[in-house]
């Protein structure tokens, strides 16, 4: 094994004793509150399907009708190969049901933050991040350009200090 091998197997080890070592888990079942893993059912808390959608028979005889009629997949991003219908009817109806001019979806959390923070911020804008956003939210800030704070538990008493990057008087 040369050095580079040895290197990161020590950093592994490191990451294993702390606990922090973190694996895909296969998974047999379709999301639901009760999932299938390695032969054992089990309670899933961790899952992001807060009304249970994803695996609705509804949403699912959607899914197959859009699948036989546009394909399994875009091609390319919709700004290269175009947009399909679909994508449209989505941001259409969330338009109308928002009363807003328009709509845009993205394919997850994660490109929403970079996304829409990338095309508002600027190098010369300031970000106020708290402490406990989410991670996407601080990667899409990173990469903005702009400059970022973290909010002080009282950043509404004196928010022109915490603006300027100075402490305030009242601060502790």
């Amino acid at each position: 094994m040369n050095d580079f091998d040895l290197e990161l197997n020590r950093r592994l080890d490191e990451i294993r004793a702390q606990g922090l070592h973190r694996q895909l888990r296969r998974v047999d079942s379709p999301q639901s509150p009760r999932i299938r893993i390695a032969g054992k059912e089990l309670l899933n808390f961790s899952s992001n399907d807060y009304l249970g959608l994803a695996n609705h028979p509804a949403l699912k005889e959607a899914a197959i009708k859009a699948v036989e009629q546009f394909g399994a997949g875009s091609g390319a991003s919709r700004l290269i190969c175009g947009s399909l219908a679909p994508h449209h009817e989505l941001e259409d109806a969330l338009a109308e049901f928002k009363k807003t001019e328009a709509a845009l979806t993205f394919s997850s959390g994660y490109a929403a933050a970079i996304g829409t923070i990338c095309a508002l911020v600027g190098k010369n804008d300031i970000i106020a991040l708290d402490k406990l956003v989410h991670a996407s939210i601080v990667d899409a800030a990173r990469l903005s350009g702009g400059s970022r704070r973290h909010t002080p538990e009282n950043i509404d008493r004196d928010r022109k200090c915490f603006l300027h990057g100075r402490r305030s008087r009242t601060a502790p």
